[in-house]
């Protein structure tokens, strides 16, 4: 594991990976975010939604050391989590409501999109969520 010179930046394990490749860099680490700056940050990438006021507001409020980690878990446990994960995989495996621009017959795509969203939501394994989909 990296030994920075400067370690009191370091708030978790994996920042001295991160403290030692911006030493050899020469620079610095960024000043933290602000806490609505992080909320936005984390909300978008989650759940891939704009926190709401009483969101940011209850985060300002919490005082607590653990306030991040209580956001975090709340925002998983979100059913957005599942659908802003899910995009990813659909944009893989090319899924479509429709065939093209021509001729679209009706179609019933939607029982897999809410699959693959529980799935993400339910946290299955990798290799669990493959053989159901084979």
């Amino acid at each position: 594991m990296p030994q920075p010179a400067d370690d009191s930046w370091r708030t978790n394990w994996i920042d001295r990976f991160i403290l030692a490749r911006l030493e050899r860099e020469e620079l610095d680490p960024s000043a933290a975010a602000e806490r609505v700056t992080l909320i936005r940050r984390l909300s978008f990438d989650l759940v891939g939604l704009p926190p709401t006021v009483d969101e940011v507001r209850e985060f300002l409020d919490d005082e607590s050391p653990r306030a991040y980690e209580r956001l975090v878990e709340r925002l998983l446990a979100s059913p957005h989590f599942g659908e802003r994960m899910a995009v990813y995989w659909l944009d893989l495996v090319r899924f479509a409501d429709t065939v093209g621009y021509h001729g679209d017959q009706p179609h019933s795509i939607w029982p897999y999109r809410d699959f693959v969203i529980h799935a993400f939501n339910q946290n299955t394994p990798f290799d669990q969520f493959t053989r159901q989909q084979l």
